[in-house]
């Protein structure tokens, strides 16, 4: 049973890949036929454009097999559900107010709310993996301060980064929201291995998006190494926090639900 479960997961996430494929082939035409050209180009440019298809198939195929390596269906459907309406918002925030902009001007892009919901599920299961290795191999005390140090430092480059936009309340609103995620009944031991695996998961998939001109933060065009590397820093400091507050979040309805149930079911 547990193994038709986990084909099922396999079979869904393919299935969400090839409807955002198809609900958008003129861009994916469009990609096709960059690619093209610069398979046209010079060495580099050619050993470039493989490694980015490379990386987003390696990309594609750990997420679809990590995902299916544990299957809670309550909480999945929750993590998806909470994940498609928090990415929604995040990706109308920061395309709207110019904090980062996608190459097709959409604002914000539906094709890239999906990754929302993936990535939260990935970190998840990924933690589900390795995410005891802190608690076994470091001291509570020191688990806990490391937590601390994490969440300052990244609620400090997400303050700093999104300056351009303070302007508009919706910034101050997802700020307090986020400082509420990473400040409001905090569990260190639990909560500072999903931002570690959610930063580090970030990176790759983020120097995918940039380095393919499929996205880019305000930062870019300025040609200064360390707005652009002050870039890279909020996108993985705010993606892990939006993470964790999609886990939060899906956590609370899967017990909320699991306490309904079992309340109608004593009955």
């Amino acid at each position: 049973m547990r193994l038709h479960l986990r084909m099922v997961y396999q079979i869904v996430i393919i299935a969400v890949f090839l409807a955002v494929a198809l609900y958008r082939s003129d861009l994916v035409i469009q990609e096709f036929d960059f690619a093209r050209q610069r398979m046209a180009g010079d060495w580099d440019e050619q050993l470039h454009t493989i490694f980015l298809f490379l990386l987003m198939l390696l990309i594609l195929v750990i997420a679809t097999a990590v995902i299916s390596l544990k299957t809670t269906v309550i909480f999945d459907l929750a993590v998806v559900l909470t994940g498609l309406a928090i990415g929604y918002m995040v990706e109308a925030w920061g395309t709207r107010y110019g904090l980062w902009s996608y190459y097709t001007n959409e604002k914000p892009p539906l094709w890239i709310i999906p990754v929302w919901p993936l990535g939260a599920l990935l970190t998840d299961r990924v933690n589900t993996i390795w995410g005891n290795i802190f608690s076994n191999h470091c001291h509570r005390a020191t688990v806990t301060r490391c937590y601390w140090f994490v969440a300052i430092s990244f609620l400090a480059i997400i303050v700093i980064f999104t300056l351009p936009a303070s302007s508009n309340p919706a910034t101050y609103i997802g700020i307090l929201l986020l400082g509420i995620t990473l400040t409001y009944r905090p569990q260190p031991e639990t909560y500072f291995p999903l931002l570690i695996i959610a930063a580090i998961l970030v990176l790759p998939a983020d120097y995918w998006g940039t380095a393919s001109d499929c996205w880019h933060y305000y930062s870019y065009p300025t040609n200064n190494m360390l707005s652009i590397d002050t870039g890279v820093a909020f996108g993985i400091a705010f993606d892990a926090v939006v993470v964790l507050s999609i886990l939060r979040v899906s956590k609370k309805i899967e017990t909320r639900l699991c306490n309904e149930s079992g309340r109608l079911s004593s009955r």
